[in-house]
């Protein structure tokens, strides 16, 4: 796991100074003059109704991509991200608050140590620009099986912002069943 995790971080490095080469990457903070800062969701919080209700002032920026993680449902029955090199995570971008990001690690349950907060380059799909933005990140990174209706609401998001087929089938593959040490 070291290893994977040391990979995605050195190609998160990587990927920053190639796109500060590029002249793409806009301010290496997440924090902006206003002291909003993006927050880049890849599970629930891609729903709008729901960021409406947990949040104050955020704002949809819309899709982006996170390179150099996949996306899982943990051993709780929630989204994560892992480091994997080959993979990317679709996702949504909002501009929050500080008071919107408080509301937030409280409905993540970071102080009870169930996500932790990053930042993480992401690609807005809009621009193509490489942004840093906060991202929570699952401390359970044992799969699981979803919650019941959690993925259907992913998935629901995902295709409402328009993400790729390819993408929407592996998050549909969290619904099949586990396979047995067989494969079966």
């Amino acid at each position: 796991m070291s290893k994977l995790w040391g990979r995605g971080l050195l190609f998160t490095g990587c990927l920053l100074l190639f796109s500060l080469c590029l002249g793409t990457a806009k301010a290496a903070s997440s924090e902006n003059m206003d002291n909003t800062r993006l927050y880049f969701a890849y599970g629930s919080n891609m729903d709008r109704k729901q960021m409406e209700e947990r949040t104050f002032t955020a704002k949809f920026k819309g899709p982006a991509r996170i390179r150099g993680y996949k996306f899982m449902i943990n051993r709780r029955g929630v989204a994560s991200i892992v480091p994997d090199p080959a993979r990317f995570v679709e996702g949504i971008l909002w501009e929050i608050s500080p008071a919107d990001e408080k509301m937030l690690d409280s409905f993540e349950g970071v102080a009870g140590g169930y996500y932790t907060k990053e930042t993480i380059l992401v690609q807005e799909r809009a621009t193509g620009l490489m942004l840093a933005a906060l991202v929570y990140i699952g401390a359970e990174s044992e799969p699981g099986r979803p919650r019941e209706g959690y993925l259907e609401k992913i998935i629901k998001a995902a295709e409402t912002n328009g993400f790729n087929d390819c993408y929407l089938k592996e998050l549909s593959r969290w619904q099949e069943p586990p396979k047995n040490k067989e494969g079966v």
